[in-house]
């Protein structure tokens, strides 16, 4: 046994792994509901409105839904 202590990191990046394009699955025919539309009403209102839908057009943006 070697009494030199061998740098645990040394071959971190070093890979033999052959890479190859990212493979994404394609997007849904529908996209998936929002938070807010899968909770439903918040039961809290906002100027006589319900909170969810409020907030919906701020989340839209968020998440770049229009």
């Amino acid at each position: 046994m070697s009494t030199e202590r061998s740098n645990p990191l040394a071959g971190f990046w070093d890979s033999s792994f052959p890479f190859t394009e990212a493979v994404h699955p394609p997007a849904p025919a529908t996209p998936p509901a929002t938070a807010l539309t899968e909770l439903g009403a918040s039961g809290i209102k906002y100027g006589g409105r319900d909170l969810a839908a409020v907030l919906a057009p701020a989340y839209d943006r968020f998440t770049h839904r229009d």
